[in-house]
Protein backbone atom coordinates (compact mmCIF):
# COMPACT_ATOMS: atom_id res chain seq x y z
CA UNK A 1 0.00 0.00 0.00
CA UNK A 2 1.08 3.56 -0.49
CA UNK A 3 2.78 5.11 2.20
CA UNK A 4 0.76 8.75 1.54
CA UNK A 5 -2.63 6.71 1.59
CA UNK A 6 -1.93 4.97 4.92
CA UNK A 7 -0.91 8.02 6.52
CA UNK A 8 -4.01 9.24 5.66
CA UNK A 9 -6.01 5.57 7.17
CA UNK A 10 -4.06 6.41 10.15
CA UNK A 11 -5.23 9.80 10.71
CA UNK A 12 -9.31 9.14 9.82
CA UNK A 13 -8.88 6.81 12.26
CA UNK A 14 -7.80 8.48 14.73
CA UNK A 15 -10.38 11.22 13.91
CA UNK A 16 -12.80 8.90 14.67
CA UNK A 17 -12.17 6.88 17.26
CA UNK A 18 -11.41 10.64 19.24
CA UNK A 19 -15.31 11.44 18.70
CA UNK A 20 -16.90 8.48 19.44
CA UNK A 21 -16.34 9.08 23.54
CA UNK A 22 -18.31 12.74 22.48
CA UNK A 23 -22.00 10.77 21.51
CA UNK A 24 -21.29 7.60 23.97
CA UNK A 25 -20.92 10.47 26.59
CA UNK A 26 -24.39 12.34 25.30
CA UNK A 27 -25.91 8.82 25.82
CA UNK A 28 -25.16 8.13 29.19
CA UNK A 29 -26.41 11.83 30.12
CA UNK A 30 -29.83 11.43 27.96
CA UNK A 31 -30.48 7.67 29.97
CA UNK A 32 -29.93 9.26 33.36
CA UNK A 33 -32.32 12.30 32.28
CA UNK A 34 -36.02 11.85 34.10
CA UNK A 35 -38.21 13.29 31.36
CA UNK A 36 -37.83 10.53 28.25
CA UNK A 37 -39.69 12.81 25.85
CA UNK A 38 -40.30 11.75 22.47
CA UNK A 39 -37.20 14.31 21.24
CA UNK A 40 -34.62 12.61 23.95
CA UNK A 41 -35.22 8.97 21.99
CA UNK A 42 -34.74 10.51 18.53
CA UNK A 43 -31.56 12.02 19.82
CA UNK A 44 -30.52 8.89 21.47
CA UNK A 45 -30.70 7.59 18.11
CA UNK A 46 -28.91 9.95 16.51
CA UNK A 47 -25.87 9.65 18.87
CA UNK A 48 -25.96 5.75 18.23
CA UNK A 49 -25.59 6.13 14.42
CA UNK A 50 -22.61 8.68 15.04
CA UNK A 51 -21.06 6.06 16.89
CA UNK A 52 -22.04 2.90 14.68
CA UNK A 53 -20.64 5.15 11.15
CA UNK A 54 -17.30 5.84 13.44
CA UNK A 55 -16.58 2.28 14.34
CA UNK A 56 -17.77 1.19 10.66
CA UNK A 57 -15.31 3.36 9.15
CA UNK A 58 -12.61 3.06 11.49
CA UNK A 59 -13.21 -1.33 10.38
CA UNK A 60 -13.09 -0.17 6.62
CA UNK A 61 -9.68 1.93 6.97
CA UNK A 62 -8.14 -1.09 8.77
CA UNK A 63 -9.91 -3.52 6.36
CA UNK A 64 -8.09 -1.65 3.26
CA UNK A 65 -4.68 -1.50 5.69
CA UNK A 66 -4.62 -5.46 5.82
CA UNK A 67 -6.65 -6.16 2.35
CA UNK A 68 -4.81 -9.01 1.24
CA UNK A 69 -4.36 -10.52 4.97
CA UNK A 70 -8.26 -11.15 5.43
CA UNK A 71 -10.49 -13.49 3.93
CA UNK A 72 -13.24 -13.20 1.74
CA UNK A 73 -12.31 -9.10 2.02
CA UNK A 74 -14.54 -8.13 -0.76
CA UNK A 75 -17.16 -9.31 1.69
CA UNK A 76 -16.87 -7.49 4.12
CA UNK A 77 -15.65 -4.15 2.04
CA UNK A 78 -18.71 -4.10 0.90
CA UNK A 79 -20.47 -4.62 3.97
CA UNK A 80 -18.37 -2.31 5.82
CA UNK A 81 -19.26 0.71 2.87
CA UNK A 82 -22.40 -0.11 2.96
CA UNK A 83 -22.87 1.12 6.31
CA UNK A 84 -20.71 3.65 6.07
CA UNK A 85 -23.12 5.59 3.68
CA UNK A 86 -26.32 4.11 5.41
CA UNK A 87 -25.55 5.28 9.31
CA UNK A 88 -25.06 9.55 8.59
CA UNK A 89 -28.38 9.01 6.37
CA UNK A 90 -30.18 7.79 9.08
CA UNK A 91 -28.52 10.24 11.24
CA UNK A 92 -29.65 13.05 8.97
CA UNK A 93 -32.96 11.91 8.62
CA UNK A 94 -33.46 11.76 12.42
CA UNK A 95 -32.43 15.14 12.82
CA UNK A 96 -34.89 16.62 10.20
CA UNK A 97 -37.76 14.76 12.77
CA UNK A 98 -36.00 16.19 15.77
CA UNK A 99 -36.45 19.49 14.47
CA UNK A 100 -40.23 18.96 13.56
CA UNK A 101 -41.25 16.96 16.50
CA UNK A 102 -39.26 19.99 18.62
CA UNK A 103 -42.21 22.36 16.80
CA UNK A 104 -45.02 20.56 16.15
CA UNK A 105 -44.87 17.44 19.44
CA UNK A 106 -46.80 15.34 16.83
CA UNK A 107 -46.23 11.96 15.05
CA UNK A 108 -48.83 12.28 12.91
CA UNK A 109 -47.88 15.52 11.53
CA UNK A 110 -44.58 14.64 11.07
CA UNK A 111 -45.78 11.90 9.23
CA UNK A 112 -48.45 13.35 6.83
CA UNK A 113 -45.63 16.21 5.96
CA UNK A 114 -42.38 13.06 5.72
CA UNK A 115 -43.91 10.75 3.43
CA UNK A 116 -42.63 11.92 0.03
CA UNK A 117 -39.22 13.22 2.05
CA UNK A 118 -38.45 9.83 2.60
CA UNK A 119 -37.63 9.33 -1.45
CA UNK A 120 -34.74 11.10 -1.23
CA UNK A 121 -33.95 8.90 1.54
CA UNK A 122 -34.21 6.08 -0.47
CA UNK A 123 -32.38 7.18 -3.54
CA UNK A 124 -29.61 7.60 -0.92
CA UNK A 125 -29.61 4.45 0.18
CA UNK A 126 -29.41 3.18 -3.42
CA UNK A 127 -26.99 5.40 -4.07
CA UNK A 128 -24.82 3.77 -1.15
CA UNK A 129 -25.39 0.36 -2.59
CA UNK A 130 -24.34 1.07 -6.36
CA UNK A 131 -21.11 2.85 -5.11
CA UNK A 132 -19.87 0.42 -2.80
CA UNK A 133 -20.44 -2.48 -5.04
CA UNK A 134 -17.13 -4.96 -5.01
CA UNK A 135 -15.61 -3.23 -8.73
CA UNK A 136 -13.49 -4.52 -11.36
CA UNK A 137 -9.82 -2.75 -11.59
CA UNK A 138 -10.85 -3.38 -15.37
CA UNK A 139 -13.89 -1.46 -15.53
CA UNK A 140 -13.53 1.34 -17.97
CA UNK A 141 -12.39 4.91 -16.15
CA UNK A 142 -15.70 6.79 -17.40
CA UNK A 143 -17.41 3.73 -15.58
CA UNK A 144 -15.71 4.19 -12.54
CA UNK A 145 -16.28 8.27 -12.41
CA UNK A 146 -19.88 7.75 -12.88
CA UNK A 147 -20.39 5.72 -9.55
CA UNK A 148 -17.89 8.53 -8.51
CA UNK A 149 -20.68 11.00 -8.85
CA UNK A 150 -23.20 8.78 -7.71
CA UNK A 151 -21.47 8.81 -4.35
CA UNK A 152 -21.37 12.49 -4.29
CA UNK A 153 -24.90 12.22 -5.11
CA UNK A 154 -25.45 10.56 -2.16
CA UNK A 155 -23.52 13.06 0.49
CA UNK A 156 -25.61 16.36 -1.26
CA UNK A 157 -28.55 14.39 -0.21
CA UNK A 158 -27.52 14.12 3.14
CA UNK A 159 -26.61 17.62 3.15
CA UNK A 160 -30.00 18.49 2.14
CA UNK A 161 -31.74 16.56 4.98
CA UNK A 162 -29.40 19.00 7.33
CA UNK A 163 -30.32 22.42 5.25
CA UNK A 164 -33.87 21.36 5.33
CA UNK A 165 -34.19 21.47 9.22
CA UNK A 166 -32.94 24.93 9.06
CA UNK A 167 -35.50 26.05 5.90
CA UNK A 168 -38.44 24.48 8.11
CA UNK A 169 -37.59 26.33 11.32
CA UNK A 170 -36.97 29.35 8.86
CA UNK A 171 -40.56 28.76 7.00
CA UNK A 172 -41.82 27.96 11.11
CA UNK A 173 -40.67 31.57 11.83
CA UNK A 174 -41.97 33.48 9.01
CA UNK A 175 -45.47 31.42 9.36
CA UNK A 176 -45.54 31.66 12.79
CA UNK A 177 -45.61 34.59 14.68
CA UNK A 178 -45.19 33.50 18.11
CA UNK A 179 -42.37 30.53 18.10
CA UNK A 180 -41.34 27.58 19.48
CA UNK A 181 -38.43 27.71 21.86
CA UNK A 182 -36.08 25.88 19.60
CA UNK A 183 -32.83 26.68 17.91
CA UNK A 184 -30.86 24.62 15.50
CA UNK A 185 -28.17 26.98 13.81
CA UNK A 186 -25.41 25.73 16.25
CA UNK A 187 -26.25 21.94 15.22
CA UNK A 188 -26.34 22.79 11.83
CA UNK A 189 -23.11 24.13 10.80
CA UNK A 190 -20.69 21.61 12.17
CA UNK A 191 -22.91 19.36 10.49
CA UNK A 192 -22.53 21.15 7.17
CA UNK A 193 -19.38 21.76 7.31
CA UNK A 194 -17.86 18.27 8.33
CA UNK A 195 -20.24 16.83 5.23
CA UNK A 196 -18.42 19.22 3.19
CA UNK A 197 -15.42 17.95 4.59
CA UNK A 198 -15.65 14.47 3.19
CA UNK A 199 -17.29 16.45 -0.50
CA UNK A 200 -14.32 18.33 -0.80
CA UNK A 201 -11.10 16.69 0.94
CA UNK A 202 -9.85 13.17 1.83
CA UNK A 203 -10.26 13.66 5.33
CA UNK A 204 -13.51 11.91 6.37
CA UNK A 205 -14.37 14.44 9.26
CA UNK A 206 -18.85 14.07 8.84
CA UNK A 207 -18.42 11.65 12.20
CA UNK A 208 -16.90 14.96 13.97
CA UNK A 209 -19.20 17.37 12.93
CA UNK A 210 -22.36 15.10 13.73
CA UNK A 211 -20.47 14.40 16.91
CA UNK A 212 -20.22 18.55 17.83
CA UNK A 213 -23.50 19.21 16.14
CA UNK A 214 -25.10 16.78 18.90
CA UNK A 215 -23.40 18.63 21.64
CA UNK A 216 -24.87 21.84 20.62
CA UNK A 217 -28.18 19.99 19.88
CA UNK A 218 -28.35 18.40 23.49
CA UNK A 219 -27.35 21.92 25.17
CA UNK A 220 -30.56 23.62 23.80
CA UNK A 221 -32.46 20.36 24.38
CA UNK A 222 -31.46 20.46 27.61
CA UNK A 223 -32.78 23.98 28.41
CA UNK A 224 -35.60 23.14 26.71
CA UNK A 225 -36.56 20.49 28.55
CA UNK A 226 -36.62 22.76 31.07
CA UNK A 227 -39.97 24.59 30.00
CA UNK A 228 -41.71 21.21 29.16
CA UNK A 229 -44.34 19.51 31.50
CA UNK A 230 -43.42 16.13 32.06
CA UNK A 231 -46.92 14.23 32.57
CA UNK A 232 -48.60 16.31 29.12
CA UNK A 233 -45.22 16.83 27.21
CA UNK A 234 -46.74 20.73 26.29
CA UNK A 235 -45.15 23.28 27.65
CA UNK A 236 -45.15 24.61 31.58
CA UNK A 237 -46.19 27.84 32.85
CA UNK A 238 -42.05 28.71 32.96
CA UNK A 239 -42.68 29.18 29.31
CA UNK A 240 -45.04 32.24 29.06
CA UNK A 241 -42.24 34.16 29.96
CA UNK A 242 -40.51 32.73 26.64
CA UNK A 243 -43.92 33.71 24.83
CA UNK A 244 -43.49 37.40 26.15
CA UNK A 245 -40.49 37.91 25.14
CA UNK A 246 -41.40 36.77 22.07
CA UNK A 247 -44.07 38.72 21.47
CA UNK A 248 -41.88 41.75 22.58
CA UNK A 249 -39.23 41.14 20.01
CA UNK A 250 -41.73 40.59 17.40
CA UNK A 251 -43.98 43.84 17.90
CA UNK A 252 -47.08 41.76 18.87
CA UNK A 253 -48.89 43.57 21.46
CA UNK A 254 -51.71 40.85 21.38
CA UNK A 255 -52.90 36.95 21.95
CA UNK A 256 -55.83 35.23 21.78
CA UNK A 257 -55.85 32.25 24.75
CA UNK A 258 -58.05 29.52 25.27
CA UNK A 259 -58.48 27.97 28.36
CA UNK A 260 -59.47 24.52 28.90
CA UNK A 261 -60.12 22.61 32.29
CA UNK A 262 -61.48 19.37 33.20
CA UNK A 263 -61.31 18.47 37.34
CA UNK A 264 -60.19 15.17 37.33
CA UNK A 265 -59.34 14.51 34.17
CA UNK A 266 -56.21 16.40 33.61
CA UNK A 267 -54.33 13.56 31.39
CA UNK A 268 -57.71 12.61 29.31
CA UNK A 269 -57.60 16.33 28.80
CA UNK A 270 -54.55 16.46 27.57
CA UNK A 271 -54.55 13.52 25.05
CA UNK A 272 -57.77 15.44 23.27
CA UNK A 273 -56.06 18.77 23.15
CA UNK A 274 -52.89 16.70 21.56
CA UNK A 275 -55.52 15.71 18.76
CA UNK A 276 -56.81 19.10 18.34
CA UNK A 277 -53.82 20.99 18.72
CA UNK A 278 -53.53 24.07 15.78
CA UNK A 279 -49.95 24.28 14.02
CA UNK A 280 -49.97 27.93 14.97
CA UNK A 281 -50.32 28.17 18.60
CA UNK A 282 -48.67 27.12 21.82
CA UNK A 283 -50.34 24.89 24.33
CA UNK A 284 -48.66 25.34 28.32
CA UNK A 285 -49.82 23.49 30.88
CA UNK A 286 -50.59 25.22 33.93
CA UNK A 287 -50.00 23.50 37.89
CA UNK A 288 -53.47 23.97 38.68
CA UNK A 289 -54.34 21.74 35.82
CA UNK A 290 -56.03 24.38 33.25
CA UNK A 291 -54.51 24.08 29.94
CA UNK A 292 -53.78 27.59 27.89
CA UNK A 293 -53.59 27.44 24.29
CA UNK A 294 -52.29 30.65 23.00
CA UNK A 295 -51.77 32.41 19.23
CA UNK A 296 -51.97 35.27 17.51
CA UNK A 297 -55.21 37.09 17.64
CA UNK A 298 -58.20 34.89 16.32
CA UNK A 299 -61.36 35.71 14.97
CA UNK A 300 -64.44 34.85 16.72
CA UNK A 301 -66.21 32.57 15.00
CA UNK A 302 -62.65 30.48 14.63
CA UNK A 303 -62.18 30.26 18.42
CA UNK A 304 -65.94 29.31 19.32
CA UNK A 305 -65.97 26.62 16.98
CA UNK A 306 -62.58 25.24 18.00
CA UNK A 307 -64.28 25.28 21.65
CA UNK A 308 -66.63 23.32 20.12
CA UNK A 309 -65.32 20.38 18.73
CA UNK A 310 -62.86 20.04 21.11
CA UNK A 311 -65.94 19.76 23.98
CA UNK A 312 -67.69 17.58 21.62
CA UNK A 313 -64.74 15.30 21.28
CA UNK A 314 -64.88 15.68 25.18
CA UNK A 315 -68.27 14.59 25.49
CA UNK A 316 -67.91 11.10 23.77
CA UNK A 317 -65.03 10.72 25.82
CA UNK A 318 -67.08 11.03 29.24
CA UNK A 319 -64.84 14.44 29.58
CA UNK A 320 -66.45 17.12 31.37
CA UNK A 321 -64.64 20.56 30.03
CA UNK A 322 -64.68 24.05 31.53
CA UNK A 323 -63.77 26.52 28.63
CA UNK A 324 -63.58 30.18 27.61
CA UNK A 325 -61.36 32.56 25.97
CA UNK A 326 -60.27 35.93 25.55
CA UNK A 327 -57.61 38.63 23.99
CA UNK A 328 -55.34 39.69 26.51
CA UNK A 329 -52.36 42.28 26.19
CA UNK A 330 -48.87 40.25 25.99
CA UNK A 331 -47.15 42.95 27.72
CA UNK A 332 -48.87 41.54 31.04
Amino acid sequence: MDQNLKILFIRNIIFDALTIPIPALLIVQALHRKNRTPEIVLFFRMCVFDILHCISYILACLLLMNYQKVPLAHIFDFILNFLIGLFPLLLVVHWLLFVEYTLHHSRDIIWRRYRVAMIPFAVGVLCTILTVIPLSDTLPLPVLNAFYVIYRVGQVIWLSYILASYYVLYQEKKRKKILQYIKITPTVIPIAVGLLFCVTTAYQLDGLGYAIGLMFADYYMFRRLGFIDAKTLFFNEKYLAVLRREAKKKKINEATVIRFKAPGDRERLAEILKFWEPENSSIVAKDNGEFLIISEVQKKHIVERFIFLVCEHAKTRGVKVESSYQTISTEG
